[in-house]
Parts: structure tokens; C-alpha cells; sequence
């Protein structure tokens, strides 16, 4: 996450059996959770 210090907010898109795991190594980062993969990563990434 060092690399997005510059951001306002920080979000991982994750499936949900990586949710703590992310929440440990990222604790200020929001966590979204897909409940399914669909290809949604870029959809986010334009979005921000």
C-alpha cells in the first residue's frame, strides 16, 4: 500500500476468503468483496 500513499482513500478488491488477510496486511484500506469473480477490477479502477 506504500505505493498509494498519495490517494485519498485506498480500496482491495478481493474475493471474500482473502477479506481478513487483506484487512491484516492493509488495515486503512476499505475492503470491497466480490461474491463472485466478474471481471470488475477495471470497472473500479475507472470509477476512481
Amino acid at each position: 500500500m506504500d505505493r498509494t500513499a498519495f490517494a485519498d482513500e485506498q480500496y482491495v478488491l478481493t474475493r471474500e476468503s482473502f477479506a481478513d488477510t487483506v484487512s491484516e496486511h492493509a488495515p486503512k484500506a476499505g475492503v470491497l468483496v466480490e461474491p463472485a469473480g466478474k471481471d470488475t477490477g477495471p470497472a473500479l479502477v475507472y470509477s476512481a
